[in-house]
């Protein structure tokens, strides 16, 4: 899950990284960008998102005009021009040190937190040194809220002990009363950001795999998803919205890992590969630690994508040099994401050397050396 502590490689994205990653789920919205700053100027929105989490590769700006109700990808220097300079970024209220708790408007707030071990289900919130009692009915934590009038826009989810999942979608609440007036399904995962436009009057809400825009009739407008695909014409990955479901194609997130030199080989050789087996690709690999087979072992990985294998090496450097942190540890961490997919193709001669080696670093050492 994608707020979950131990995941390797969406903490890196963030600035953070455990040692080592122990098992957890692999979900399908680990793999998909987050949303990183919201900008609003009349009826034009400003998305930013951060893609995949763990790649040097640039943060896209989109921009939804709600005079026709359209999105298209901007450079920074549009986005700068109909925003008035670069996104803020949102608030991020996940980790040991959360950013202060504090609506659009400016009105700071203390949270509900609720834990797996916790049976409490009363909200006992302060608005503006105002108590707030609401009877959820169910164990739920409040991530953020909005003011609109009397209206509290409250955004949840559930606190666990393996991450952090969906809660009760977004609820509107009376600040007056406590009471709970309308319950909007955000589609099951959990609520990162609630924000208010007072323009539109429109609430947007962040959750792991959508974008959801509610009216003032507490009704949804739209949603929107993000997937990753090919420009066909130059192979680059790219992200793209729809306001529809659209499964991304994994190996387009593979490639995000990839210098841009690459990109055209690479999806060359997945243009090689049937469309309906390419899209079976298993990303876990990128995401779970560790699985590293031992000799012998049969390839867990179809042969059609043994095609892949020579990209391994460009990737892991490609990662390193993405990464901030520590060289040493950024390497025993590249090499335990990059290494296990290699022991995936263990009937490859090239992918089993590759699994037998503990520290790729050494790899790129020869590699420079040898130039």
């Amino acid at each position: 899950m994608k707020n979950f502590a131990l995941s390797l490689t969406l903490c890196v994205g963030i600035g953070m990284l455990t040692a080592d990653v122990i098992a957890a789920e692999y979900d399908d919205a680990d793999m998909l960008p987050r949303v990183i700053s919201l900008s609003f100027a009349g009826e034009q929105v400003g998305i930013q998102i951060s893609v995949a989490g763990f790649s040097a590769y640039e943060f896209p700006l989109f921009v939804h005009d709600g005079s026709n109700d359209s999105i298209r990808s901007v450079s920074a220097t549009e986005y700068a021009s109909l925003f008035g300079g670069d996104p803020e970024p949102l608030a991020n209220h996940f980790g040991n040190e959360p950013d202060p708790y504090v609506t659009t408007d400016g009105t700071s707030y203390e949270p509900h937190y609720c834990s797996g071990y916790d049976d409490r289900v009363i909200s006992d919130m302060v608005i503006a040194d105002q108590r707030l009692v609401v009877d959820f009915g169910e164990c739920t934590a409040v991530s953020e809220i909005e003011l609109d009038g009397d209206i509290v826009w409250m955004g949840t989810y559930y606190a666990g002990g393996h991450g952090n999942s969906g809660g009760l979608g977004l609820l509107a609440i009376s600040r007056e009363s406590g009471q709970i007036v309308a319950r909007i399904d955000t589609g099951g995962y959990p609520i990162s950001h609630v924000r208010y436009d007072t323009f539109s009057n429109n609430v947007w809400v962040i959750t792991d795999d959508q974008i959801v825009v509610v009216d003032k009739e507490m009704t949804v407008v739209t949603r929107y998803f993000f997937y990753y695909d090919f420009d066909p014409s130059s192979g680059k990955p790219e992200v793209r919205i729809a306001n529809t479901w659209i499964a991304s194609h994994p190996l387009a997130v593979f490639a995000m890992h990839l210098p841009s030199d690459q990109y055209q080989r690479f999806y060359e050789s997945v243009q090689s590969i049937p469309n309906e087996k390419a899209r079976e690709y298993d990303l876990q690999d990128l995401y779970m630690c560790c699985y590293f087979a031992p000799p012998g072992t049969p390839s867990r990985k179809p042969r059609e994508f043994e095609i892949l294998v020579p990209f391994l090496l460009p990737a892991f450097q490609h990662t390193l040099e993405s990464w901030s942190f520590p060289l040493k540890l950024k390497t025993k961490q590249a090499t335990r994401m990059w290494r296990q997919v290699a022991c995936k193709h263990r009937s490859n001669d090239a992918a089993a050397r590759l699994c037998d080696i503990e520290d790729w670093g050494e790899l790129i050492e020869l590699e420079r050396s040898a130039e």
